[in-house]
């Protein structure tokens, strides 16, 4: 566990930043568009899939509105 707080944190004080992404300047135009919405993409179901699994017990007691 230490060693992961310690990478977290070399990487949010360094230059390095996890969340950036850059495509190569020789890909296409297409590569580089669709990575970014199939990355968006995968978050979105993944968020999703995590309220629906959190609604479904709330929803047999009738605690979602």
């Amino acid at each position: 566990m230490k060693k992961i707080i310690s990478l977290i944190k070399a990487t949010l004080t360094q230059d390095m930043n996890i969340f950036k992404y850059s495509a190569n300047k020789n890909s296409k135009k297409i590569t580089k568009i669709l990575l970014p919405v199939i990355l968006f993409a995968i978050v979105c179901v993944s968020i999703g899939s995590y309220a629906y699994m959190l609604a479904k017990p709330l929803h047999e007691i009738k605690l979602t509105y």
